[in-house]
């Protein structure tokens, strides 16, 4: 995939995991296709300006980052412990951690 001019890295990212769904889980294909992430993805395809809140706008790349990881997780298909990690944290412990240990998304 190229990249628009102009692109956003995180909406990039984003958009290939929408492209991405046919081989993603239920579950996964639930979390990106939910609230405020399809509403920035349906804006990005559409190239409509971002609805974005300020705070929306500080978050999202935390945001897209933690869907790739939920997907990587998801890819594997294994009942991990970043499994349990995923699916129980809230997005400011996983955005933390991610901070702290971004060599996780290349495990």
């Amino acid at each position: 995939m190229t990249s628009r001019p102009g692109g956003n890295a995180f909406f990039e990212l984003a958009y290939a995991l929408r492209l991405a769904l046919p081989q993603l889980t239920d579950d996964a294909d639930g979390i990106l296709n939910t609230g405020r992430i399809r509403t920035w993805l349906d804006a990005y395809e559409s190239e409509a300006p971002m609805p974005l809140t300020p705070i929306e706008h500080e978050m999202l790349p935390f945001q897209l980052a933690l869907v790739a990881l939920f997907f990587t997780a998801d890819a594997c298909r294994h009942r991990s412990p970043m499994w349990v990690v995923l699916r129980e944290a809230s997005y400011v412990e996983l955005a933390i951690y991610l901070i702290e240990y971004p060599d996780v998304l290349l495990r």
